[in-house]
């Protein structure tokens, strides 16, 4: 869902990231949607609808406003200190050949069930 909501025609003021980890029990995922939108605030809901809409329950949406700043505190965990290093990685799947279901589904069962049982750094739960 996420994979192709990313793949659609978002606007360029839109940034986001989605967070996956350890569920509330065994066999639950946690997911979470993080970003920023640098547009008109009125058209952030048409963004975002399309996403919203596909999600299989009525998810917890919490909107905050403030500045470029901020978003970047909330990103890097409420830490804006300049004096230390840090090392970040990301993992992406090429456009031209997204994750099919079939792995997107191995992989979430893996979190849900394997990974539960996992010792996480920085676990949601």
């Amino acid at each position: 869902m996420f994979q192709t909501f990313v793949q659609s025609n978002i606007p360029p003021q839109f940034g986001a990231e989605i967070d996956l980890g350890q569920g509330s029990a065994p066999g639950t995922v946690y997911f979470s949607l993080v970003g920023g939108w640098y547009g008109p605030k009125s058209q952030l809901a048409n963004v975002l609808s399309p996403l919203l809409a596909q999600l299989p329950k009525d998810p917890e949406v919490n909107l905050k406003t403030g500045t470029y700043l901020n978003s970047v505190a909330v990103l890097g965990e409420d830490s804006l200190d300049t004096t230390d290093t840090f090392y970040a990685k990301s993992l992406m799947t090429p456009q031209s050949s997204p994750m099919s279901k079939k792995a997107i589904k191995a992989f979430m069962l893996y979190l849900a069930n394997q990974g539960y049982s996992s010792s996480l750094v920085g676990s949601r739960h």
